[in-house]
């Protein structure tokens, strides 16, 4: 179980495969740094993302996967970047097509939504976004980057069953001295 979030907070992850139980909330000028010079991150939220103007960046050379069972939503000045402009690096997986995925800002990423995805105005994606339906609200850019072609995000082959996503076991990882 790995302890993140708050206002203004200055959190740093590192390699390896963590669960957040309940909600992940972040308010005021929050940073989040995505460390995968060690190997990838899978991340595990049983509840809400609401990260409101947060800073995340993925540094290294390895994948970020975020799952998340319920709402997903990154608004205000939020920026999800790494140095590379990639849109390869960083994939949000959101699990239930009841809850909203909401993304306002800036992200290089995937998104991968059974709920309905809503992009805010002024928002600008590089990357990739496969989704249940969407709301879009003037003002969006959808860059798909070249470097996910071949890529299989659905880890199905099966056109059918491609909207499916299957949750990685994550086990219990202790931080620092928590």
């Amino acid at each position: 179980v790995l302890s993140l979030g708050g206002n203004s907070a200055d959190d740093t992850v590192t390699a390896g495969n963590y669960r957040v139980t309940g909600d992940l909330e972040y308010g005021g000028n929050p940073s989040l740094t995505f460390d995968t010079s060690g190997g990838d991150i899978n991340l595990l939220v049983e509840g809400d993302v609401d990260a409101s103007n947060v800073d995340a960046e993925v540094l290294g050379g390895g994948k970020v996967s975020i799952y998340v069972t319920e709402n997903f939503e990154t608004s205000g000045n939020a920026e999800w970047t790494n140095p590379d402009g990639a849109g390869n690096r960083l994939f949000v997986y959101t699990a239930d097509g009841s809850e909203t995925t909401d993304i306002q800002g800036e992200f290089y990423g995937v998104v991968f939504s059974e709920s309905d995805l809503q992009l805010g105005g002024g928002t600008s994606v590089y990357g990739g976004i496969v989704m249940n339906g969407s709301d879009v609200n003037g003002g969006q850019n959808i860059y798909f980057d070249e470097a996910l072609s071949g890529t299989d995000v659905s880890m199905e082959n099966d056109a059918q069953t491609n909207a499916r996503r299957t949750y990685l076991h994550l086990t219990q990882t202790t931080v620092g001295g928590n």
